[in-house]
């Protein structure tokens, strides 16, 4: 099969779809892998790593769309990539529903292309298996970019976020006990902070309770507890994740009102929506905004910051599955690994996935495979 890497053009992207390593063993399988010129510069692969691997370095997006009946990604696709995709191809990249466009999909459909979503791909015991590396970059990556915000030069309160003797750490509250916020409550309390995850998911929070020794208090977010936490808290973050919708707002304008002066708020659920009311998106260039005093940090694409660290973990997540669709094509593929086939907002122009189905009016055929 001819696969393609494409070279990523959402702003502060700096991962990319493969490392040369996975490109190696791409070719060695027998098939040909076209990289786009630096595409892999970002991350710290340049195109000789890719050339060495046995990849073929193509000079423009066209080009890399063009000889690919697989193209990869990182980043959703835009309209504007409608002009490159191709009829019939196969694309795989994170694609976030809550942020799609109708006009997109459309086009998309018209092309009778496959879209196979990173973050829709589940596993039968309901596991997001290339979502999750990512949601632990980035709730580890919001404790420690909270940490640098509480400092003084950064606008912050002037405190350290881990505690020493005769002082306690800074108050760290959660809301959301899933990956991201298993991940940030993990970081946080190794820092030496203390630390309050909410969710509404008991299971989610024995798990938190669990992988944190218990360590991490726990609770169920109804709006006074909620209201309670924030008005101590030194750090917020919103880590609410609904696959393929957006999440409920649990921490009002008014909550923020009451917040200290100068504390931090991260709403790493900034790509569907966000959590926390007053969250808009910003960016690694112009980070953060104030709200009532309060500083607000909701960088949409936080594990593209440690771009290399974020590569290898995509492709340790994706290749086996990338190969599977190489070697067999996609029913076969389907077949033997059903959680690529949940993966699958579009299948050769027809709408596969039920939420996205009634997002956009339009009627769904559902592979048999992803049930």
């Amino acid at each position: 099969m001819d696969i393609s890497v494409f070279n990523e053009q959402y702003p502060d992207e700096r991962r990319v779809g493969l490392t040369p390593a996975a490109v190696r063993r791409l070719v060695e399988a027998g098939h040909h892998v076209y990289v786009e010129h630096d595409a892999g510069l970002a991350s710290g692969f340049f195109d000789e790593r890719y050339i060495n691997a046995g990849g073929t370095i193509v000079y423009d997006r066209d080009e890399a769309f063009g000889r690919a009946d697989l193209a990869l990604g990182v980043s959703p696709l835009n309209e504007s990539d409608l002009q490159f995709v191709r009829p019939g191809q196969i694309v795989m990249s994170f694609t976030y529903q809550a942020a799609i466009r109708e006009n997109l999909v459309n086009g998309l459909c018209e092309k009778e292309a496959t879209i196979i979503g990173y973050e829709a791909i589940e596993t039968d015991d309901g596991r997001f298996p290339v979502l999750e590396p990512m949601s632990e970059i980035a709730g580890m990556m919001a404790v420690t970019i909270a940490a640098r915000l509480l400092e003084s030069h950064s606008g912050g309160r002037g405190i350290l976020l881990a505690r020493m003797a005769g002082i306690p750490g800074a108050n760290v509250i959660i809301i959301g006990g899933g990956n991201v916020g298993r991940n940030a409550a993990r970081c946080a309390l190794g820092l030496g902070a203390q630390v309050m995850v909410f969710d509404t998911n008991i299971d989610r929070l024995r798990e938190v309770a669990r992988t944190c020794d218990r360590r991490a208090i726990t609770a169920v977010p109804y709006s006074h507890n909620v209201e309670l936490a924030v008005k101590f808290a030194d750090v917020l973050i919103g880590a609410v994740s609904l696959h393929g919708d957006r999440p409920p707002v649990l921490v009002t304008t008014e909550m923020i009102k009451t917040m200290k002066p100068h504390s931090v708020v991260i709403d790493v659920a900034v790509d569907q929506g966000g959590c926390i009311e007053t969250t808009r998106p910003t960016t690694f260039a112009d980070p953060t905004y104030e709200v009532n005093g309060v500083i607000h940090c909701n960088i949409p694409v936080l594990p593209a910051n440690v771009g290399r660290t974020a590569t290898f973990a995509l492709t340790n997540s994706i290749i086996d599955r990338v190969e599977l669709i190489a070697n067999l094509g996609l029913p076969a593929a389907f077949e033997a690994d059903r959680s690529l086939a949940r993966g699958v907002y579009i299948y050769e122009g027809n709408i596969a996935k039920r939420s996205l189905a009634e997002a956009v009016g339009q009627p769904l055929r559902e592979l048999p495979t992803a049930r």
